[in-house]
């Protein structure tokens, strides 16, 4: 192919720019950087129909089924329409970055040198696509912060909960629980202390209702002082995933729990353990709390849930949730790690509501 000063940015390929001598390749990153530094950061975009195909696909697919060693795969269906109604997941910062993937792209040394980067990195690609802008800042700030896969969440909240029931997910966050619970007959209640979060799920929802008999309602506020005005036994099942003390830092507002808690023993008693009592009061009897949760940087979050959770519910199982390692940092087939999915029950008989 010629490349001329008139081809397309988006549409050009990285092998046609991979053997230039930099003289000549100087002028196509210039034009790159002008054309993205105008445009602005490529948020993915969707139509209604697009919506409503990915919603489609969360909604059909399969039940839970575990491997012998109790592993669920991670698909990723539903995760990029859970995404596209949080953009603001773009502006958060993971344990030991200081800026998040829109900074770095607002930065203009960075991103000529990641427009530079993505030549080599991906060179049977349009090197400069919005998807390939997304993934090379992703992976430059650390990796973006995660969301829980909807279909993961859609198969738990089917194999442990009744068409009907009440799901509380008290750290709603990116809407990857929401979206699950959506896909099913449930009446889903999520509470964060983000107005953000919290607009983003109600427009989620909304957008998505025609097409689903899940019914929702919003609580916005820290999980530890919002859950204590809930109504004792009124949820069937507890499904959430919490922050990982400082692991990801979501935003700047005061009560996000990093900025809420100074250090960890802090965190566990006043957020951690308090949510696990809340949880017990707030379960009908019978009732299971399921919550992925996972050690982080020397800190023993999953140890110390799992400890607390046996003193105040009846130990159902762990099962081990398998994340995707991101692509640059995969080595073997063996890089990816998995993080544990803890199931409690609340007795059915127990003094100590």
């Amino acid at each position: 192919m010629s490349l001329n000063a008139h081809h397309p940015i988006e549409d050009i390929l990285a092998k046609d720019l991979f053997s230039l001598p930099m003289a000549e390749l100087a002028p196509f990153i210039e034009r790159a950087f002008q054309y993205w530094r105008e445009r602005g950061f490529p948020y993915r975009e969707m139509t209604d129909r697009e919506i409503k195909r990915k919603f489609e696909l969360v909604k059909n697919s399969s039940v839970l089924t575990m491997s012998p060693d109790k592993q669920i795969s991670s698909s990723t269906s539903g995760l990029e329409l859970a995404n596209f109604f949080h953009p603001q997941i773009w502006k958060a910062t993971r344990w030991g970055h200081h800026k998040s993937p829109i900074d770095y792209f607002n930065d203009d040394d960075t991103l000529r040198k990641l427009l530079e980067k993505t030549i080599r990195l991906w060179p049977d690609r349009r090197c400069w696509s919005a998807y390939v802008i997304r993934s090379v800042f992703r992976i430059y700030s650390g990796g973006r912060v995660s969301n829980f896969r909807p279909t993961v969440s859609k198969a738990l909240i089917e194999k442990f909960s009744f068409q009907g029931a009440t799901v509380l997910d008290f750290c709603a966050g990116f809407g990857g629980r929401l979206l699950g619970a959506m896909a099913l007959e449930r009446h889903y209640i999520g509470i964060d202390p983000s107005i953000t979060q919290i607009d983003a799920n109600k427009k989620m929802y909304e957008t998505l209702r025609p097409f689903a008999k899940c019914s929702a309602e919003f609580l916005m506020g820290c999980a530890e002082e919002v859950m204590p005005t809930l109504k004792s036994a009124s949820i069937d099942l507890i499904f959430t995933s919490p922050p990982y003390f400082k692991q990801e830092k979501y935003n700047k507002e005061s009560n996000q729990s990093y900025l809420r808690y100074k250090n960890y023993e802090k965190w566990k008693n006043d957020f951690l353990h308090e949510v696990i009592i809340q949880s017990k009061r707030l379960l009908k009897p019978g009732g299971l709390f399921i919550i992925n949760i996972a050690d982080v940087r020397g800190y023993p979050l999953a140890a110390d849930f799992e400890k607390l959770g046996r003193n105040h519910f009846s130990f159902v199982d762990r099962y081990e949730l398998d994340m995707v390692a991101r692509p640059l940092h995969r080595k073997t087939s063996l890089s990816n790690k998995s993080e544990p999915v803890y199931i409690f029950r609340k007795k059915i008989v127990d003094l100590n509501l």
